[in-house]
């Protein structure tokens, strides 16, 4: 038997229909080896159930933790996805549910694409490159450190654990390194520590290529590329800040040439990309801004370098290749803006410490980054989006010093970091998660549903009871999004919160008749305008509120809706966002991820019947106002994933505790509650964070750029302005008293 007896077991507790079809537990197991199930290890690790008529809700699959893929598409599932599915399976890497008719909304750690999963690679890194085999499609990882450069891989193409760790040499002050193929589809990896070196594969082992004496020394930076016709270019920056050109003749590589003249000198960072039609392009950035060098499909040589960009400020420069036929540049500031190099008024990002820029297969750009709090986030611009960058997203769990991020070709991308303060190497993917044609609110590509005959009890004015049944049929492509409100919170005991609903409601009219109502609201006239409707747009200044306040349902409900283009596989999502009303008080407000800046309003405070205040995922800073605690009648609230500072106040914590309300705090800077951002934590003030390697306090180069520091007390913004320029620091948190020290002794 392929499986143990409990993973048989399990099987055929999760299928019963399945399991009376196949009889037995061994039976079952028997027969559906390499049918229903792949196994490695005696362990489930592919679930192939498409198409197999089965019914009912979803399976709890965290009775089986090894799955990377589970196929469950063409079935008739229907119900809400389970909450356990949000984060369930460490290395799922697959997942079809599409043509089922599931229902509710999508788990919120799906929609921006990560998975939320950070997976540790063995090793300890300064700079990482990935790269994927072209043969056997595996991802491979190449690194430094202090004791020299080493590569991992994946064991198979989906496999989520690296075991291929191969120390490649023992180079100890390695700068750069960048990886290509060969003419046999090998990856080479190049790196360079004065002198240039490249290490050929085979059979998975690399070893040194012959011959290497000509590729010179004194070279930092490099980047390599390959044109349409296979030559094989390696461009790198020497001690000069020149620009060399060295490529594989047939047989050999022909030792570096300066590039159109070096393009003079001055150069600190370097680019290159292939456009559509196989040509070469190749950006620097340095003293004289951006440059660029165009060299036709085949050449070696290009005529002369072109200034692009006059600015003094850049010192990074990343190219991608954006349509067919164009390759560009997008280019980093000192102080931390991202651009598009062809469009210097909107920034992708700000507060950019290191980036990584790739394209996908729809040539839509994507702008992995890590911010001056290590933080790691991404920026996305749709094709022709016409200079329009998404607001940043963040990839939370981990801090980073570095990232470098691989489209694969399934068409997904990979991340990988080296983890702040201990060098770690992490790795984490876009979701390949497929959901279409169910019935799924807030989604594109969903069938039209029957929603089930529901009945509901109404008292009228006169005191009479009457019972109202209806069936209400809607369309889930994207238009009623409000339907359901999927909300994963914790109780302020730390208990795990339940998923509430909002379905559609019955309000009583005017005449005392039990009316139905859903999302698409037919106002009724109030007398005078509604005061709480007055406050929430006065709380919300910004928000395009759909309420005309003198004319409120009683009991209404207005959704917010806006669109949030992100990525290919959600190209049109509508957030579930709306205000709710009851007896023509507010009882809901629903606002996450509505780019919400500022502080909270207090006027909020005046929403007394408010039992719901969901503001995550947005830009909010500030106090949590103390007004809130006027609002008695909270059960629910969520303002995790902003900016929040100080303390929830203790008269709201009364009253939510009185309620024993679900609430959510997370991922602030709030002084009194859990899961907070650490980079919230102030350091004391003789302590200071500082990129430091200990080589670059010993080598005599480094001599003039320490001694051209005025003082010891004006050291601050010189080396840190040093570090950003030279871009070749370990990441470490050092006393500052221990840089003084230092310092002291450097000079005496």
């Amino acid at each position: 038997m392929v499986l143990t007896t409990y993973q048989c077991t399990v099987l055929h507790q999760l299928f019963p229909s399945l399991a009376t079809t196949l009889g037995s537990v061994a039976s079952f197991c028997a027969a559906g080896e390499n049918v229903l199930y792949i196994a490695r290890n005696q362990l489930v690790t592919e679930l192939t159930l498409a198409s197999r008529g089965l019914t009912g809700s979803l399976p709890d699959l965290s009775s089986l933790p090894s799955l990377t893929s589970v196929d469950l598409r063409n079935n008739s599932y229907t119900g809400d996805i389970p909450t356990q599915w949000a984060t369930f399976g460490a290395g799922l890497v697959y997942l079809n549910l599409e043509g089922n008719s599931l229902t509710g909304t999508v788990p919120n750690e799906w929609l921006d694409g990560v998975d939320y999963m950070w997976r540790n690679i063995p090793g300890t890194a300064t700079r990482i490159t990935p790269a994927q085999n072209y043969d056997d499609k595996r991802l491979y990882i190449f690194y430094h450190n202090n004791s020299g450069l080493f590569t991992n891989y994946q064991t198979t193409a989906n496999a989520v654990d690296w075991n291929g760790h191969q120390q490649i040499n023992s180079h100890s002050s390695i700068i750069s390194i960048a990886v290509s193929y060969d003419e046999n589809h090998n990856l080479q990896v190049f790196e360079s520590s004065g002198n240039m070196y490249l290490y050929a594969t085979t059979g998975g082992v690399y070893s040194i290529a012959a011959p290497t004496s000509g590729f010179g020394g004194t070279n930092r930076e490099i980047a390599a590329v390959t044109d349409s016709v296979g030559m094989k270019c390696l461009f790198s920056i020497n001690s000069l800040g020149q620009v060399t050109e060295s490529h594989y003749d047939t047989s050999s590589w022909i030792p570096p040439a300066l590039l159109g003249y070096g393009g003079v000198g001055g150069a600190i960072r370097i680019a290159a990309a292939r456009d559509g039609s196989g040509n070469v392009t190749v950006w620097t950035v340095g003293s004289g801004g951006l440059k660029r060098c165009y060299l036709s499909m085949g050449m070696d040589q290009c005529s002369s370098w072109t200034i692009e960009i006059q600015r003094l400020d850049l010192v990074n420069v990343y190219a991608v290749q954006i349509e067919s036929e164009t390759a560009v540049a997008l280019v980093l500031t000192l102080g931390g803006s991202l651009y598009y190099a062809s469009d210097l008024t909107t920034a992708a990002a700000t507060d950019v410490k290191k980036a990584s820029v790739i394209t996908d297969d729809n040539y839509n750009i994507y702008g992995f980054y890590r911010n001056r709090a290590n933080e790691v986030k991404y920026v996305f611009r749709k094709r022709n989006g016409s200079g329009s960058w998404d607001p940043p997203v963040s990839i939370d769990g981990k801090h980073a010093s570095e990232v470098s991020a691989l489209l694969r070709s399934d068409g997904l991308w990979h991340l990988f970091i080296v983890e702040f303060g201990t060098g770690s190497i992490y790795h984490t993917r876009q979701h390949n998660i497929h959901v279409d044609q169910n019935c799924l609110s807030g989604r594109s590509n969903q069938k039209s549903c029957q929603v089930s005959s529901t009945t509901s009890t109404t008292v009228t004015s006169s005191g009479t009871t009457t019972e109202t049944s209806s069936t209400t049929e809607f369309d889930f492509n994207g238009n009623n999004g409000i339907n359901n409100l999927l909300t994963s919170s914790s109780s302020i005991s730390g208990s795990e919160s339940t998923s509430f609903t909002l379905s559609t409601s019955t309000p009583i009219t005017t005449a005392g008749t039990a009316t139905e109502s859903s999302s698409s609201v037919i106002p009724t006239t109030t007398a005078g305008p509604n005061q709480d409707c007055l406050t929430i747009k006065a709380s919300f200044p910004t928000v395009q509120f759909n309420i005309d306040c003198n004319n409120v349902s009683p009991n209404g409900t207005y959704p917010v809706s806006k669109a949030d283009v992100r990525r290919r596989q959600l190209a049109q999502r509508m957030t579930s966002t709306f205000i709710q009303f009851e007896s023509n008080r507010i009882i809901h407000v629903i606002l996450p991820q509505m780019q919400l800046a500022g502080s909270i309003s207090p006027l909020l405070g005046n929403l007394e019947q408010m039992k719901i205040l969901d503001l995550s995922e947005n830009q909010l800073t500030g106090s949590i106002p103390p007004e809130l605690a006027k609002c008695q009648a909270l059960q629910t609230v969520v303002l995790e994933k902003n900016q929040l500072s100080g303390v929830v106040p203790p008269q709201l914590l009364t009253i939510l505790a009185s309620n024993g309300a679900k609430v959510n705090f997370g991922v602030n800077c709030l002084d009194n509650a859990v899961n907070q951002k650490s980079s919230c934590k102030k350091k004391a003030d003789h302590c200071l964070a500082v990129s430091l390697d200990t080589r670059y306090t010993t080598d005599a180069k480094f001599q003039p750029l320490w001694d051209a520091l005025a003082s010891v007390e004006r050291d601050l913004k010189a080396f840190d302005r040093l570090a950003e320029i030279s871009g070749n620091f370990a990441v470490g948190e050092y006393w500052f008293s221990a840089f003084r020290n230092w310092k002291i002794a450097s000079l005496a």
